[in-house]
Order: structure tokens, then C-alpha cells, then sequence
């Protein structure tokens, strides 16, 4: 057998096509693969969010369930700080209208928030006063260090996940910690749906469907001294996420 697509996720060449896909928004057929090195699945799509995407995502998504992702921001640092008691500052990577900055205050961090959609800033800064950075992250975006990184439901809207992974370890200080969680695809009857004429791999705006074995050969690739499993599958399609340590 010939491999001639690699992993989004491990770089491995051991990838095989599992099906083809109409995508839900550009209605273009692709093919989506399946890695028999880490289990990840992805789907390649030219979509870009758009001003549309962008508004529906504030509406529909952020502010209707503020106060629940809040929650789970709190309990995600109250992990993370188990983890880097000595934590003083913190960047959240797609930081939405700040509801890791809002939990973050009950643990006196220092905290900066980074967010390309600019309907999320201004309803941050409208509604909370709350200062976000609007940009797509980028290794030249700032010049301090971060004791914790946070990056949530990022990572599976991204062409090259490798590369922003690793530019993320540019901003973290000596000892600290790196939070991602993703939609993972063994939890939320993903693989149920699999086969189905209208699957999960349809989603042009998920394009890579993350196993948790790949985001732990990730990590690893990139020298990773401890990983954490803060995965809570009670929540369902957001299932909290892996801690990474790094020296």
C-alpha cells in the first residue's frame, strides 16, 4: 500500500482514507483520513470564518452558556494550579469574551487573553471590561512568558496544529504548564456516527478530529516531560483536556 497523505496530527505517513465527505458549509467533497499511527482523523477544507461566523459564534455559542463554561474554567485552574502551585500568569489562546479571564480572578493570576474574532472582543470589553487581544496567535505576538497556557477548542479548527503547538512553547516560561483540550473522538457518539450519510466529519469548520493518543504522541514530539489527564467525560463534547509540563 502506497501512504501518500501524512498526519495533521503526528506527522506519521501511516494514513489511509476512510471515506468520502461533503463538507457542510462549502458543500465540496474531500476525502477524510484516518491515522492508524495515533488514531486521529482529518479532513482537509479551505474554510475561513467569516463575519457571519464570527457574530453567530458570540450569539449562539459564548454568551449562552457564559456562565457554565465559567464553571469549568474554575475548576480547569484549580487543576492546573494543583499542578504549578507557583503560577503567577497566564495566556488563553482563543480566549472567546473572556470567560477564562472572568474564572481566572478567583486565583489572583495575572491574566492575558488573545481572541481573533472581533465581535468576542468587543462583547468582552463591553459587557466585562475586559481587555483582549485581538489577533491570531502567533510566536512574535508577545514578548513575556506565560507560567500556563490555555488553548480551548482551537486546535481542531486548524490547518497545521504542529506548528502552532510549538509556537506556543515559545511564550512559556521554564517549568510551565500548557493546557489543550479538543473534541476528542472517541467521546460524544463520534464514532457511532462515523458512517452515517451526514457524520461528524462533514464539519468544514472541524477539521481535525483529535484521538486523545494523539495529542499525548504530540506533546511527546515536542518534549514534553509530564503529562496530566484532565479529562472529565461527563462533559460531554467538551471534555476538559491534557496538561503538558515542560522544562
Amino acid at each position: 500500500m502506497e501512504f501518500k497523505n501524512r498526519c495533521a496530527v503526528c506527522d506519521s505517513k501511516y494514513t489511509i482514507p476512510i471515506k468520502s465527505v461533503k463538507g457542510d458549509l462549502l458543500n465540496l467533497r474531500r476525502s477524510a483520513y484516518f491515522c492508524l499511527s495515533c488514531h486521529s482523523l482529518y479532513r482537509r477544507s479551505s474554510y475561513k470564518i467569516d463575519d457571519t461566523g464570527f457574530s453567530n459564534d458570540v450569539t449562539n455559542w459564548h454568551v449562552p452558556l457564559l456562565d457554565s463554561n465559567v464553571i469549568r474554567c474554575q475548576t480547569i485552574l484549580k487543576d492546573l494550579l494543583t499542578i504549578h502551585p507557583k503560577a503567577k500568569n497566564l495566556l488563553d489562546i482563543g480566549a472567546g469574551i473572556g470567560e477564562m479571564i472572568i474564572a481566572s480572578k478567583d486565583f489572583n493570576l495575572d491574566s492575558t487573553g488573545v481572541e481573533c474574532n472581533p465581535y468576542a472582543v468587543k462583547y468582552a470589553k463591553d459587557k466585562y471590561n475586559i481587555r483582549l487581544d485581538c489577533a491570531f496567535f502567533n510566536k512574535d505576538l508577545y514578548q513575556k512568558k506565560f507560567d500556563i497556557i490555555t488553548c480551548i477548542h482551537v486546535m481542531e479548527h486548524l490547518d497545521d496544529p504542529r506548528t502552532f503547538f510549538n509556537e506556543t512553547l515559545t511564550c512559556l516560561n521554564t517549568n510551565g504548564i500548557l493546557y489543550i483540550s479538543v473534541p476528542l473522538n472517541e467521546y460524544a457518539r463520534k464514532w457511532k456516527e462515523l458512517f452515517r450519510k451526514k457524520s461528524f466529519l462533514s464539519s468544514d469548520g472541524h477539521k481535525i478530529h483529535f484521538s486523545s493518543k494523539g495529542l499525548l504522541v504530540l506533546a511527546k514530539q515536542f518534549n514534553a516531560k509530564q503529562s496530566f489527564n484532565l479529562l472529565r467525560p461527563e462533559w460531554g463534547d467538551w471534555s476538559g483536556g491534557f496538561a503538558f509540563k515542560f522544562d
